[in-house]
Protein backbone atom coordinates (compact mmCIF):
# COMPACT_ATOMS: atom_id res chain seq x y z
CA UNK A 1 0.00 0.00 0.00
CA UNK A 2 2.86 2.32 0.75
CA UNK A 3 4.27 1.75 -2.72
CA UNK A 4 0.89 2.38 -4.23
CA UNK A 5 0.54 5.65 -2.27
CA UNK A 6 3.97 6.74 -3.48
CA UNK A 7 3.03 5.84 -7.05
CA UNK A 8 -0.20 7.84 -6.70
CA UNK A 9 1.73 10.78 -5.26
CA UNK A 10 4.22 10.59 -8.14
CA UNK A 11 1.35 10.42 -10.68
CA UNK A 12 -0.28 13.48 -9.09
CA UNK A 13 3.04 15.34 -9.28
CA UNK A 14 3.35 14.38 -12.96
CA UNK A 15 -0.23 15.50 -13.59
CA UNK A 16 0.51 18.86 -11.88
CA UNK A 17 3.68 19.31 -13.98
CA UNK A 18 1.66 18.41 -17.10
CA UNK A 19 -0.88 21.13 -16.31
CA UNK A 20 1.90 23.67 -15.74
CA UNK A 21 3.65 22.69 -18.95
CA UNK A 22 0.41 22.91 -20.93
CA UNK A 23 -0.28 26.37 -19.50
CA UNK A 24 3.26 27.45 -20.36
CA UNK A 25 2.80 26.07 -23.90
CA UNK A 26 -0.44 28.04 -24.35
CA UNK A 27 1.27 31.19 -23.08
CA UNK A 28 4.16 30.77 -25.52
CA UNK A 29 1.73 30.12 -28.41
CA UNK A 30 -0.17 33.32 -27.54
CA UNK A 31 3.08 35.29 -27.39
CA UNK A 32 4.11 33.92 -30.77
CA UNK A 33 0.75 34.84 -32.29
CA UNK A 34 0.98 38.33 -30.82
CA UNK A 35 4.48 38.83 -32.24
CA UNK A 36 3.39 37.62 -35.67
CA UNK A 37 0.51 40.12 -35.63
CA UNK A 38 2.89 42.92 -34.61
CA UNK A 39 5.26 41.98 -37.40
CA UNK A 40 2.47 42.03 -39.99
CA UNK A 41 1.21 45.33 -38.59
CA UNK A 42 4.65 46.92 -39.04
CA UNK A 43 4.96 45.58 -42.57
CA UNK A 44 1.54 46.97 -43.51
CA UNK A 45 2.35 50.29 -41.85
CA UNK A 46 5.58 50.67 -43.82
CA UNK A 47 3.78 49.81 -47.05
CA UNK A 48 1.10 52.38 -46.28
CA UNK A 49 3.72 55.06 -45.56
CA UNK A 50 5.46 54.32 -48.86
CA UNK A 51 2.17 54.56 -50.75
CA UNK A 52 1.37 57.86 -49.04
CA UNK A 53 4.77 59.28 -50.07
CA UNK A 54 4.18 58.15 -53.66
CA UNK A 55 0.70 59.66 -53.64
CA UNK A 56 2.02 62.97 -52.34
CA UNK A 57 4.58 63.08 -55.15
CA UNK A 58 1.92 62.29 -57.75
CA UNK A 59 -0.33 65.02 -56.31
CA UNK A 60 2.50 67.54 -56.53
CA UNK A 61 3.16 66.66 -60.17
CA UNK A 62 -0.55 66.72 -60.92
CA UNK A 63 -0.84 70.26 -59.55
CA UNK A 64 2.10 71.28 -61.69
CA UNK A 65 0.46 69.83 -64.80
CA UNK A 66 -2.84 71.55 -64.01
CA UNK A 67 -1.02 74.87 -63.64
CA UNK A 68 0.76 74.44 -66.95
CA UNK A 69 -2.47 73.43 -68.65
CA UNK A 70 -4.32 76.49 -67.34
CA UNK A 71 -1.45 78.70 -68.53
CA UNK A 72 -1.71 77.17 -72.00
CA UNK A 73 -5.49 77.66 -72.00
CA UNK A 74 -5.00 81.30 -71.03
CA UNK A 75 -2.47 81.75 -73.85
CA UNK A 76 -4.87 80.12 -76.28
CA UNK A 77 -7.68 82.50 -75.23
CA UNK A 78 -5.37 85.48 -75.70
CA UNK A 79 -4.45 84.30 -79.18
CA UNK A 80 -8.11 83.81 -80.09
CA UNK A 81 -8.93 87.28 -78.76
CA UNK A 82 -6.14 88.85 -80.78
CA UNK A 83 -7.24 86.95 -83.87
CA UNK A 84 -10.79 88.20 -83.41
CA UNK A 85 -9.46 91.73 -83.11
CA UNK A 86 -7.39 91.23 -86.26
CA UNK A 87 -10.43 89.95 -88.12
CA UNK A 88 -12.53 92.91 -87.02
CA UNK A 89 -9.71 95.27 -88.01
CA UNK A 90 -9.54 93.61 -91.41
CA UNK A 91 -13.29 93.93 -91.75
CA UNK A 92 -13.09 97.66 -90.94
CA UNK A 93 -10.28 98.13 -93.43
CA UNK A 94 -12.32 96.27 -95.98
CA UNK A 95 -15.29 98.56 -95.37
CA UNK A 96 -13.16 101.73 -95.45
CA UNK A 97 -11.13 101.03 -98.55
CA UNK A 98 -11.91 100.00 -102.04
CA UNK A 99 -13.04 96.44 -102.50
CA UNK A 100 -10.44 93.72 -102.30
CA UNK A 101 -10.25 90.62 -104.32
CA UNK A 102 -12.77 88.31 -102.60
CA UNK A 103 -10.64 85.25 -103.34
CA UNK A 104 -7.62 86.84 -101.65
CA UNK A 105 -9.78 87.76 -98.66
CA UNK A 106 -11.12 84.19 -98.40
CA UNK A 107 -7.60 82.81 -98.73
CA UNK A 108 -6.39 85.12 -95.95
CA UNK A 109 -9.23 83.97 -93.71
CA UNK A 110 -8.37 80.34 -94.44
CA UNK A 111 -4.71 81.07 -93.64
CA UNK A 112 -5.69 82.57 -90.31
CA UNK A 113 -7.84 79.51 -89.58
CA UNK A 114 -4.99 77.15 -90.47
CA UNK A 115 -2.63 79.22 -88.28
CA UNK A 116 -5.05 78.85 -85.37
CA UNK A 117 -5.22 75.11 -85.99
CA UNK A 118 -1.42 74.92 -86.14
CA UNK A 119 -1.14 76.89 -82.87
CA UNK A 120 -3.65 74.62 -81.20
CA UNK A 121 -1.78 71.54 -82.46
CA UNK A 122 1.51 73.02 -81.21
CA UNK A 123 -0.08 73.66 -77.81
CA UNK A 124 -1.43 70.12 -77.73
CA UNK A 125 2.02 68.77 -78.62
CA UNK A 126 3.56 70.87 -75.83
CA UNK A 127 1.03 69.48 -73.37
CA UNK A 128 1.68 65.91 -74.47
CA UNK A 129 5.45 66.30 -74.20
CA UNK A 130 5.14 67.94 -70.78
CA UNK A 131 2.82 65.13 -69.70
CA UNK A 132 5.25 62.50 -71.00
CA UNK A 133 8.18 64.16 -69.19
CA UNK A 134 6.23 64.46 -65.96
CA UNK A 135 5.02 60.87 -66.24
CA UNK A 136 8.59 59.68 -66.76
CA UNK A 137 9.72 61.79 -63.80
CA UNK A 138 7.00 60.27 -61.60
CA UNK A 139 7.96 56.77 -62.68
CA UNK A 140 11.66 57.33 -62.09
CA UNK A 141 10.99 58.92 -58.67
CA UNK A 142 8.81 55.97 -57.70
CA UNK A 143 11.49 53.54 -58.90
CA UNK A 144 14.15 55.43 -56.94
CA UNK A 145 11.95 55.43 -53.86
CA UNK A 146 11.39 51.71 -54.26
CA UNK A 147 15.15 51.12 -54.51
CA UNK A 148 15.76 53.16 -51.38
CA UNK A 149 12.91 51.42 -49.61
CA UNK A 150 14.23 47.96 -50.53
CA UNK A 151 17.80 48.83 -49.56
CA UNK A 152 16.65 50.07 -46.17
CA UNK A 153 14.67 46.87 -45.68
CA UNK A 154 17.55 44.44 -46.48
CA UNK A 155 18.98 42.81 -43.41
CA UNK A 156 16.39 44.36 -41.16
CA UNK A 157 14.28 41.45 -39.94
CA UNK A 158 12.04 43.73 -37.89
CA UNK A 159 10.10 44.64 -41.02
CA UNK A 160 10.08 41.35 -42.92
Amino acid sequence: MKKLKEAIKESEECARRLSEQQAEMRSLAEQKEHLEKEKEKRILQSKLEKQMRDLAEINRMSRSLRTKFSELKHTQKLIKTKMTGTRSSLSQLDADTEPFDQNALNEAAENIGSEVDAMQKAQQDLLQRAHARNTQTVKSNIAAANKIYTRKGKGNDDFY
